[in-house]
């Protein structure tokens, strides 16, 4: 991939002959969107594993951990199939963080891999309804994107009790482009899994 260097952005963050996750996320010249594509960019090209991402994500500040957790939601969005339950794990556990950017990057990223965890999403998803009542709505957006995923994906479990407190969260919800996902969700499940009015 090139980037506006000229080159790839991995061939540019190169040191010694491998790209350092500490040298984007510490690169002041860049926005914090900025780092995410590149770290995006060296994770699909391999120029940085997924296992040192975890590493790094670990310790990480509020903002550098927001970067990972989006470099993640690029890398997952185009091929949601690379997640491992390591990652399910990690996100899951940014959900209780008191940033709003990591909660945010956290519940995206559970909405693109839910589907491949179908059995491990008792967790995630307590502590998605519990940030269904966040005051930053773009938390609750993605939030909402992450459980509408799981209530309309093929084989979730307890789709019924999932399907009630989707219903309730949205008539809880006051941000209309918020209530009007949830509600398009509520819809297709009552026409696709025969849900009563």
């Amino acid at each position: 991939m090139e980037s506006c260097f000229g080159g790839s952005v991995a061939g540019q963050l190169k040191e010694g002959g491998t790209v350092t996750i500490s040298r984007i996320l510490k690169d002041k010249t860049v926005r914090a969107k900025e780092k995410a594509r590149r770290l995006a960019i060296a994770l699909k090209e391999g120029e940085v594993s997924y296992a040192s991402l975890y590493r790094v994500a670990q310790t990480a500040g509020m903002v550098d951990l927001g970067t990972c957790l989006e470099a993640l939601c690029i890398v997952t969005k185009e091929n949601p199939s690379i997640a491992k339950k390591k990652m399910l794990l990690l996100a899951s556990s940014c959900l209780c963080s008191e940033g709003n950017r990591v909660k945010w990057e956290a519940a995206e990223l559970i909405g693109n891999i839910a589907p491949l965890f179908k059995g491990a999403l008792e967790e995630p998803l307590e502590k998605l309804f519990l940030q269904a009542g966040e005051e930053s709505v773009v938390v609750r957006f993605n939030t909402c994107y992450a459980l509408t995923t799981v209530l309309l994906m093929d084989g979730c479990p307890g789709r019924e009790k999932i399907f009630r407190k989707v219903k309730a969260v949205a008539e809880a919800e006051k941000a209309e482009p918020v209530r009007k996902k949830y509600e398009k969700a509520i819809k297709k499940a009552k026409k696709r899994f025969a849900f009563p009015e």
